[in-house]
């Protein structure tokens, strides 16, 4: 559990276990926030422009609802996303073929001119 939005799911996933004390959660929760601090103290000493990530403590139904809104809104989005990108190939399509078109009356013209 390298990320930390996982080891916070994570404790969040533990926290509604019935069988696992708030004691035990507390004691995870703190180890887990000095092992993450000691992390983050060797990160800026190493990076001087490095800014921690702080997570918010997240339960798994939370989590969820935002997972089904996200995914909710880019498939809505991603719709409307290809309707645009077929709308333009569509434009660029008929602007190919009548420069296409123009080119070919072009050099019909030319053509005809220097049979004569």
């Amino acid at each position: 559990m390298k990320n930390r939005g996982t080891q916070q799911l994570f404790i969040g996933e533990a926290s509604q276990d019935h069988e696992i004390s708030v004691k035990q959660i507390t004691q995870v929760k703190q180890a887990l926030e000095r092992h993450n601090q000691k992390k983050d103290n060797y990160r800026h000493e190493s990076m001087a422009d490095y800014r921690a990530v702080n997570y918010r403590e997240t339960k798994p139904r939370d989590y969820l609802g935002r997972l089904l809104t996200d995914t909710l809104m880019n498939l809505l989005y991603d719709d409307q996303q290809e309707q645009m990108q077929t709308q333009k190939r569509q434009v660029d399509l008929a602007y190919e073929l009548e420069r296409k078109q123009r080119q070919h009356h072009k050099k019909g013209r030319h053509y005809g001119i220097l049979h004569r």
